[in-house]
């Protein structure tokens, strides 16, 4: 049984702390002595709970990476209003996207906003994202191959093919996920998809999808995956066709100013131009 949640708001910031977690914290606090571990993480607390907010990242020192400087930039604009934690990173190919959705993650996570998390990827780099998350992060994400696996699960990753299988299905979809990331997004662009459908359906709070591709074909691609990640932002696809799809091209943008506009409000694409060295690997 999950315990209740205490909810606070500081500086216009939800926060929340489960009863069990609360008490073991007051329990300490009232006690005579205390070890210098107990000291740690009373310091430790005492800093988070001086940066509610999203003004600073916190938690540059509890990796083992070199942030580059876009990857910080972006982690803080997808933090901050108005995308509040739901954003697609769609950087191209080498420029670090699954480092920025690492170090999102963690800042989530140390103020108590992502303790259930769920990652989907191809099935082919579910073990590179558990390796990279580990060694880089230090998080500890579970894979679960059995469909009861994930009714104890609060990290966890899982393939495409896998989540969407009718019995890992429905016990992913009993639960409330505080953070879903996508990798390789464009993969489940089709909003006819057993994939894109499946994703509607999970109960979130914040969501990254990450994608080099997030329009390959036509402005439906785009508009499908904003919509995953924001339902109406864009509207009805009608009337966004209406509005922004060039008749007769289906990849070109009528009022592309005004499209821009609403897209960069869910969307950050870096590209190579912009970064004047090296690149890092996601």
């Amino acid at each position: 049984m999950t315990a209740p949640l205490n909810r606070v708001v500081t500086n216009g910031h939800l926060w929340e702390i489960d009863e069990d977690s609360l008490e073991a914290f007051e329990a300490g606090l009232r006690g005579s002595e205390a070890s210098s571990e107990w000291f740690n993480l009373r310091c430790s607390a005492e800093r988070i709970a001086l940066n509610p907010g999203f003004d600073r990242l916190i938690t540059l020192d509890c990796n083992t990476i070199r942030e580059l400087p876009h990857q910080i930039d972006v982690a803080l604009r997808v933090l901050r209003r108005p995308m509040l934690g739901r954003a697609i990173l769609a950087d191209e190919v080498g420029l670090g996207k699954t480092i920025e959705a690492g170090i999102i993650l963690k800042e989530l996570a140390v103020r108590g906003l992502a303790r259930r998390v769920l990652i989907l990827a191809p099935a082919s780099l579910v073990d590179q994202w558990q390796a990279e998350l580990d060694t880089k992060f230090f998080e500890r994400f579970d894979t679960p191959t059995e469909p009861q696996d994930w009714r104890e699960t609060q990290k966890g990753i899982v393939s495409y093919q896998r989540a969407i299988s009718p019995k890992t299905r429905r016990e992913i979809l009993k639960h409330r996920w505080d953070l879903v990331i996508v990798d390789e997004a464009h993969k489940v662009k089709n909003h006819t998809g057993a994939t894109y459908q499946f994703l509607q359906e999970v109960d979130r709070n914040f969501v990254l999808l990450l994608t080099a591709t997030p329009l390959q074909n036509n402005l439906r691609e785009l508009y499908n995956l904003i919509t995953l990640l924001r339902p109406g932002q864009l509207g009805t696809w009608s009337q966004f066709r209406k509005d922004y799809v060039q008749r007769g091209d289906p990849r070109r943008a009528r009022n592309p100013e005004a499209l821009k506009e609403l897209t960069s409000q869910v969307m950050i694409r870096t590209r190579r131009s912009s970064v004047g060295y090296g690149s890092s690997p996601g």
